[in-house]
């Protein structure tokens, strides 16, 4: 096809210089993106005031597109815009759509790249509009962006708008069901369903999160955060604590979604706690009773008097210190009657780490008493109900048998009695008291330096414990 061209008046000196001026200011040679955008821009403005060469054929006008052969077809109004035409030589159909055409940065002639804008249909509105999105498309390529990334972006951005969004209880059924396996405490499963509002019936149903429940998780604002929790921060402070957290954790998970976007409207820190007390500051905390560690002795010299499986439980926390969880689900396999230890499996464990304890003499003495009355169950000390160990309800009963109201003393806070106990009567080391009671080291730079389990100070402390728990003189203690 042979060439045409058109003089309008430029000079092709200039041309050649702007077009080494770009050339030198191109990246790949030292220069900057912005400088080679200006200085291209510069180069194709002169280059269309001079010297254009243009392929004959192409098309003008509508009148043009009409008598197009099959083939892509140039524009000559518009530069790289282009229409492609398909027509079926049996029925006589026609496609017709437009496609800009370009040459990315930095690569060969024979890398150009084509990019669709819609179909032709042979209007002056649609070839006014085709033109209209081709310079929109020149300028994307003139700043040294990928117009079809751009597009693609657009388009993104446009189905998330649409996307239907989840109401909350939507969301937070979907949420819940998913991480609640993460939650071995059944307990704590049903404490995320019931503050929700998506656990209970009738009257047992909580109703703090029911304005929430309607509204699409892109339209929870801060005023709706508020109107859950005004209600019952000042009355139910550790409640709304963590509801609050738990609404945070869901509204965050929905913005990873791209439910939602911006700030967390039930964020604590630099938010919420400009409007709310901390949950410390509005109760003084509660801690579980305690009985006095000097009241020790005679309780356990009265508890051996009883006989029963709760008692021997009650008993067994009292000489190991542990939590009554961990007690409650012993398991024979668990104990190891040749080194006197008994060790907790790490799911049991509050912290999630297996925990070894010195079994005293007197801790021994207990198992040995449930293994004379053992049923078959795995449970050291089996429940009512098949195939559980005892409940708690069981061990708080122990103690409301023997007199001690539920402000006078509880099971877990026979720990409380041992750490007291461990302190002012004895000399042994803060951190063999706290391995004993299996709590962490507060310190990070203590902890990562001191990671021994100091089991045989431990033996020692077991045993002195159980001394004093028999009224005997505690040996090792001083």
């Amino acid at each position: 096809m042979p060439d045409t061209y058109t003089q309008r008046g430029g000079g092709d000196d200039d041309v050649k210089r702007l077009k080494a001026e770009m050339a030198a200011a191109h990246p790949d040679r030292g220069g900057t993106s912005e400088g080679f955008a200006v200085a291209r821009q510069r180069y194709l403005d002169a280059r269309g005031n001079g010297r254009v060469r243009q392929r004959a054929g192409g098309f003008k006008n509508v009148k043009d597109l009409a008598k197009l052969p099959n083939g892509m077809h140039a524009d000559r109004q518009c530069r790289s815009l282009y229409v492609q035409v398909r027509r079926d030589r049996m029925n006589g159909a026609c496609a017709m759509s437009w496609l800009y055409r370009w040459k990315p940065r930095g690569q060969g002639a024979t890398s150009s790249r084509l990019m669709g804008l819609g179909p032709c249909d042979c209007t002056a509105a649609n070839l006014e509009g085709a033109r209209k999105r081709a310079a929109e498309v020149r300028e994307l390529v003139a700043a040294g962006k990928d117009p079809i990334e751009e597009r693609d972006k657009v388009r993104e951005a446009e189905a998330q708008r649409l996307r239907p969004r989840p109401t909350f209880l939507e969301y937070a059924r979907e949420y819940v069901k998913r991480r609640e396996g993460e939650w071995k405490n059944p307990v704590h499963r049903k404490q995320w369903r019931d503050t929700l509002g998506i656990g209970g019936v009738g009257k047992s149903r909580m109703t703090y999160c029911d304005s929430l429940h309607g509204l699409r998780m892109d339209k929870i604002d801060g005023h709706a955060i508020r109107t859950v929790l005004d209600p019952i921060w000042a009355a139910k402070p550790e409640t709304a604590s963590r509801l609050r957290g738990r609404i945070e954790r869901i509204l965050d998970a929905a913005k990873a979604e791209g439910l939602r976007e911006g700030d967390n409207p039930a964020a604590w820190k630099g938010n919420l706690d400009t409007r709310y007390s901390p949950k410390g500051k509005l109760r003084e905390v509660k801690h579980h009773a305690a009985l006095p560690w000097t009241k020790i002795p005679s309780f356990m010299a009265k508890l051996r008097r009883r006989n029963g499986i709760a008692e021997a439980c009650v008993e067994l926390i009292v000489l190991t210190v542990t939590r009554s969880k961990e007690a409650r689900g012993a398991r024979w396999e668990e104990i190891d009657w040749e080194a006197k230890r008994w060790t907790v499996p790490a799911a049991r464990m509050k912290r999630k780490k297996a925990h070894t304890i010195p079994l005293s003499e007197a801790a021994i003495d207990v198992l040995k008493r449930m293994e004379a009355i053992k049923t078959g169950s795995k449970f050291v000390f089996p429940g009512l109900k098949r195939g559980s160990g005892i409940s708690d309800t069981s061990l708080r009963n122990v103690l409301r048998n023997m007199g001690l109201g539920k402000d006078a003393a509880s099971v877990h806070g026979m720990r409380s009695s041992f750490r007291d106990w461990a302190g002012e009567e004895t000399n042994f080391p803060r951190e063999v008291c706290e391995h004993a009671l299996a709590h962490s080291i507060p310190d990070a730079t203590e902890k990562a330096y001191f990671r021994s389990t100091l089991y045989s100070k431990r033996v020692e402390l077991m045993g002195a414990w159980a001394a004093y728990c028999a009224g005997l003189p505690a040996t090792g203690a001083a």
